[in-house]
């Protein structure tokens, strides 16, 4: 038996193609807020919103974590043969 398993992608997120344990999101802001720098809301999971501040100059794609509402990690897959 041979089983096949698709996962859809999702709208917003997608998975860190460095290590694949993370979920990753491209916020795209104008170049006032990233001049100036800006509060602006992301969108969760869970269908929530966190609020991520953009320092003043910032000139490149940052990183930055929302920790306190990641999801747990997640356990090695299983082998199946």
């Amino acid at each position: 038996m041979v089983v096949t398993i698709s996962i859809k992608k999702h709208p917003v997120y997608s998975v860190d193609p460095v290590d694949g344990a993370n979920l990753r999101m491209d916020l795209p802001v104008t170049l006032r807020e990233a001049a100036l720098g800006a509060t602006v809301e992301v969108p969760l999971l869970d269908g929530g919103t966190s609020k991520i501040k953009i320092k003043p100059g910032t000139s490149r794609a940052p990183s930055c974590a929302c920790a306190a509402r990641a999801p747990p990690p997640a356990r090695r897959p299983a082998t199946c043969w």
